[in-house]
């Protein structure tokens, strides 16, 4: 019904809808956008247009409150970092990670944004986010507009990131987009949503389980998204349902899933 009346845009079926999304609805003076998740407000630079958005509350289901716990914290992305086997100088690739996060402000300023660009220090040395007196950003170069454009053309784009919970207010202060997330997220239901559920934690693949899912996961995310595309702009049937079910199982869904189960476990076995 949603997409016969012409209220989801035809660019959500896109292969790479973040250049069309990016590129054109959310740069535009009106606001337009039915809704976008996480961080997709960073990329409005038009102020106005931005505080037009407000977060949504929990969603109501018929199996109840909808949601999940997304909260991974301090080491985020445990495999941004790599030495091949073919590497000539392993100790110099190792030396280069442990100055980019044995330093607490280089491990900062290479994933948030460089100082110039998305930091200035206050008088106490703590690196801070540039802000106008409404609280909004201010660029520092002219080049760039807002926070995202500051990050991706002053950063290493992440890399190996440790920022330890002890960095906040010694080191840095929280990014202002993460303060307003944090307050969005609240109003989602955040709280609640802690209390109910487990966090799966960052888990780790042995070799062979990252060749196999290479092998199977983009062939289920296809399967995936060609369907819900057909769902969306067509309807769905009890045929196409269990057609959907039988395609899934083809291409090795109870493998992938068997595959991080047994990572989870593993992850579990050893907190233990």
């Amino acid at each position: 019904m949603l997409y016969e009346e012409g209220l989801i845009w035809n660019g959500s079926f896109e292969a790479d809808e973040s250049m069309s999304f990016k590129s054109s609805l959310i740069k535009e003076n009106v606001a337009k956008i039915g809704s976008f998740g996480v961080w997709g407000d960073q990329e409005i630079t038009n102020q106005e247009v931005h505080d037009q958005y407000v977060a949504v509350p929990r969603l109501q289901g018929e199996d109840g409150m909808t949601g999940f716990e997304c909260n991974y914290s301090e080491l985020q992305d445990s495999s941004d970092t790599a030495i091949t086997t073919t590497c000539k100088f392993p100790h110099v690739v190792a030396r280069f990670v442990d100055y980019m996060v044995g330093d607490p402000e280089i491990s900062v300023t290479s994933n948030w944004g460089a100082i110039g660009y998305n930091y200035e220090k206050d008088e106490d040395g703590v690196l801070r986010t540039p802000l106008d007196e409404n609280g909004n950003y201010k660029p520092l170069n002219p080049e760039y507009k807002n926070f995202g454009e500051a990050r991706v053309n002053s950063t290493t784009c992440r890399g190996s990131m440790i920022v330890q919970n002890e960095y906040y207010d010694t080191v840095c202060g929280y990014t202002f987009d993460a303060v307003k997330l944090l307050e969005m997220q609240k109003e989602n239901g955040k709280d609640d949503i802690m209390e109910e559920y487990d966090t799966i934690p960052r888990v780790l693949m042995t070799q062979e389980e990252i060749q196999r899912l290479a092998q199977i996961q983009p062939t289920v995310s296809d399967i995936v998204d060609r369907y819900i595309t057909t769902w969306v702009t067509g309807g769905v049937d009890d045929a196409s349902w269990e057609s959907y079910k039988t395609e899934l199982e083809g291409a090795g869904l109870s493998e992938l899933v068997e595959i991080y189960q047994g990572a989870v476990d593993r992850a579990a076995s050893a907190a233990n």
